[in-house]
């Protein structure tokens, strides 16, 4: 064989690897959200059954679909688990926060907005002024 074709094998070899790569690695994003999506699937289609049903068709979904393979069970089991969790904590009525109560604005009328053009200044003695000097 010619160097093309070792080159051509590399290239195959190294394609399959990432693809593999890219499909059996744990924890990233896509993974996780098809965990959501199952497992937000189950709970709607299998309403009224136990968790354990719900889990067993949450399993059955992932093997169908030749998704995490490679992936150790437990941590398979543990990202499901997590989903299920916050899932349920969103379900929750979350408690309403009352609004600070706001003071009653004062009554103004009869103040005068006073301008102080030129800006105060701080007050001198005479012994400070420049005509006092001696």
């Amino acid at each position: 064989m010619g160097t093309g074709a070792y080159f051509s094998i590399g290239l195959l070899l190294i394609a399959i690897g990432l693809l593999v790569w890219f499909r059996v690695k744990p924890g990233s994003a896509p993974d996780y959200q098809t965990i959501n999506f199952l497992v937000t699937a189950a709970e709607q289609m299998l309403a009224g059954r136990t968790g354990e049903e719900k889990l067993n068709w949450v399993l059955s979904e992932i093997a169908r679909l030749g998704l995490f393979m490679g992936v150790d069970p437990r941590i398979l089991r543990v990202m499901i688990e997590s989903a299920v969790y916050w899932l349920k904590a969103q379900s929750q009525p979350q408690p309403q926060i009352e609004p600070m109560p706001v003071a009653p604005m004062p009554n103004l009328s009869g103040y005068t907005i006073v301008d102080t053009d030129p800006p105060l200044r701080k007050a001198t003695s005479d012994a400070d002024s420049p005509t006092s000097a001696s």
